[in-house]
């Protein structure tokens, strides 16, 4: 039986029953409390250029840049727990996703970046790095959280975030679905400005989201989360591996390689904010699991 459509924040699966009011006074204040969380991040990555960095080994000091962004993760994880407890496990990865976009919004983009004469080759390995950092993040809320409400949690179901969980069939099945964000953000990347290129990286993984969560819909999405910034980072591994230059000639020519235009933060924001909307509206697609009684 299918699902009525809903918004990609429904907060009726809540772990802890309230009132709406009160859920959108925690969600409202989730959002406020992951912006303030970014500010002192954006003053530790500030670069020799005055800016805060594109990248962490663009900062000044990127060991104090490294211990902010570990400080930021503990903060999100705290935070997201508890929002996970009174809302559900895909709204709080998305508020978290928000914060990441905050911070996105304050460091430095291709420009910076270009201007900084850094190698290219840094941006697809930082993004790479922080594909783990993200499964370690979405793999924590899930396992503290319980996951999401409408997956079931049995004894005839592996554990949350097992082994045996991320390397069931469904599971990579969702995986896979992470590649979608390749030619979708490929294709929306028309500039290079911010809002630009965080809007085409949260859209593409929407859609990633939605088909991983409708191709695992008994499965807690944990691997489509990090899948999503692995497929970036290696495809802007790919790109430069067969391209050469000055990355400041090619953005005054305009010739830049689009994959080059998303910084490995907004790989993670787009992703944490981006496939938690696609979970919640692949709702609309799948039928409930057993014992689950559908909304009117």
């Amino acid at each position: 039986m299918l699902v009525a459509a809903r918004n990609p924040l429904d907060m009726e699966h809540c772990h802890v029953d309230h009132a709406p009011p009160v859920r959108y006074a925690y969600l409202f204040s989730g959002l406020f409390v992951a912006y303030l969380a970014t500010l002192p991040v954006i003053d530790a990555l500030r670069s020799d250029q005055g800016g805060a960095a594109s990248i962490l080994s663009e900062a000044s000091s990127p060991l104090l840049g490294l211990f902010a962004l570990m400080a930021l993760v503990l903060v999100y994880l705290i935070m997201g727990g508890f929002l996970a407890r009174h809302l559900n496990g895909a709204v709080a990865l998305f508020v978290v996703g928000v914060g990441f976009s905050f911070l996105s919004a304050g460091m430095g983009g291709i420009h910076q970046f270009a201007w900084s004469d850094a190698s290219p080759w840094l941006l697809g390995v930082e993004t790479v790095c922080w594909a783990l950092a993200t499964f370690y993040l979405v793999w924590a809320l899930n396992r503290s959280s319980g996951g999401l409400p409408d997956v079931p949690h049995d004894w005839k179901t592996e554990p949350i975030g097992s082994w045996a969980s991320l390397s069931s069939k469904p599971s990579l099945s969702a995986l896979a679905c992470s590649l979608i964000v390749l030619p979708v953000a490929w294709v929306l990347l028309a500039d290079d400005s911010h809002g630009q290129v965080l809007g085409a990286v949260i859209l593409a993984s929407f859609l990633a989201g939605m088909a991983g969560r409708v191709a695992a819909p008994k499965l807690d999405p944990i691997l489509i989360y990090p899948g999503v910034v692995l497929v970036g980072g290696l495809a802007q591994l790919v790109v430069v591996s067969g391209w050469s230059g000055s990355l400041a000639d090619a953005l005054v020519e305009q010739t830049v390689p689009r994959f080059l235009y998303v910084m490995p933060i907004t790989w993670v924001a787009g992703s944490l904010a981006g496939v938690s909307m696609g979970v919640g509206w692949a709702r609309s697609f799948i039928s409930e699991p057993p014992g689950t009684v559908a909304d009117n």
